[in-house]
């Protein structure tokens, strides 16, 4: 069985994400717009491949919610 390369692989995601930024130099993702939807479904995705569990929690704005497990 060959050996993971695990930095190749972390480099492979995070180019992933990379790629749901706003255009210009450097990674720009602001909250609530399309890019940030993007990077969300890519989060979705590795987290699916990786068989974890997927929960987004939608809390009201300046409201804090602490999960317990």
């Amino acid at each position: 069985m060959p050996e993971t390369d695990w930095g190749a692989l972390a480099r492979h995601w995070l180019d992933q994400l990379a790629a749901c930024s706003e255009p210009g130099p450097g990674v720009t993702r602001l909250p609530f717009t399309p890019e940030h939807r993007a990077a969300l479904e890519v989060l979705t995705e590795l987290m699916k491949q990786a068989e974890l569990a997927i929960r987004l929690e939608h809390v009201r704005p300046n409201r804090v919610r602490i999960l317990r497990r």
